[in-house]
């Protein structure tokens, strides 16, 4: 295995538009070791049968199904919605400006 040497850690600095210091790089030297060291344990277990895993929970993407929607379809009309907003200009609503100048 490779160890970290200064100058990558600068490369990595340069990659990531970070300024460290002698101080930073030097403490990076050690900790970045420490994670390449566990990936390498990581590595060596044995995965042979054990399936892939995308996600680590049990949770399923739950979702409206894809249909298209038409005038006899849709849950809102557009009128109904327009009537009931305090300001609106042809088929928009108009709403408060939140985004400075």
């Amino acid at each position: 295995m490779k160890s970290f040497t200064v100058e990558d850690i600068e490369h990595l600095g340069v990659l990531s538009r970070m300024s460290l210091t002698d101080e930073e790089k030097h403490k990076l030297i050690p900790q970045l070791n420490s994670i390449v060291e566990f990936i390498d344990v990581l590595n060596k277990l044995p995965t042979d049968g054990v399936a892939p895993t995308l996600q680590g929970t049990e949770i399923e993407n739950i979702s409206r199904k894809d249909i298209s929607v038409t005038e006899d379809t849709k849950w809102w009309h557009a009128e109904e919605i327009l009537a009931q907003f305090p300001d609106s200009e042809g088929p928009y609503l108009r709403v408060p400006s939140i985004i400075k100048k």
